[in-house]
């Protein structure tokens, strides 16, 4: 190699250092297809964020995503507490949106989008239906594993209008034809 010129003063490498951990994902296209991955405000293994749980005010978060499946048709958006699991095994539901449009890359879940349904979560009682956005909120002491699943559907679901938590979960599982997630903790102070 020759030595540089006078006016070269500037590298022609330039490599960028992460800011973060990647996110994690399920490699849903391989072979120079795309990769389905999706992207939450917190670090893949790390702690959620106070404000976007029981104690910072369940501030809704934003969701990102990209390199899903050709086929998609819909695409369904999961919140789980993997620790607090019942008999059925599916984990606590916090937030479950589905029949989100296939052109969309991101989901506010503050902003239910047109067409998309947010079914009811687990903290529902009867008589009285949440369908928004509420965070981790572990029992004092406890640190519990927090899901987020992003599904590409073949299909737009029905109604499931009546459906808990756990069966919308399921329905989602049947049409799923790839999925993507990120998982962080939270400990009840």
């Amino acid at each position: 190699m020759r030595p540089p010129g006078n006016d070269q003063n500037a590298s022609v490498i330039s490599i960028p250092v992460p800011t973060e951990a990647p996110v994690a994902f399920d490699t849903a296209a391989i072979d120079g297809e795309s990769v389905f991955t999706v992207s939450a405000p917190w670090i893949e293994g790390g702690a959620i964020p106070s404000q976007y749980s029981c104690r910072g005010g369940d501030v809704a978060p934003v969701f990102t995503w990209a390199g899903s499946p050709e086929s998609t048709a819909s695409y369904a958006l999961v919140f789980l507490d993997t620790t607090n699991t019942s008999g059925d095994g599916v984990g606590f539901v916090h937030y479950v949106a589905y029949n989100i449009d296939p052109t969309f890359t991101s989901l506010d879940t503050a902003n239910t989008p047109v067409g998309a349904v947010v079914a009811p979560s687990d903290f529902s009682t009867p008589g009285h239906d949440v369908t928004v956005w509420r965070g981790p909120c572990p029992p004092l002491g406890q640190t519990h594993t927090y899901v987020i699943e992003l599904h590409a559907l073949d299909q737009t679901l029905d109604s499931l209008d009546g459906a808990t938590a756990a069966d919308v979960v399921t329905a989602i599982d049947a049409a799923t034809i790839a999925t993507t997630s990120v998982s962080a903790v939270d400990t009840g102070i």
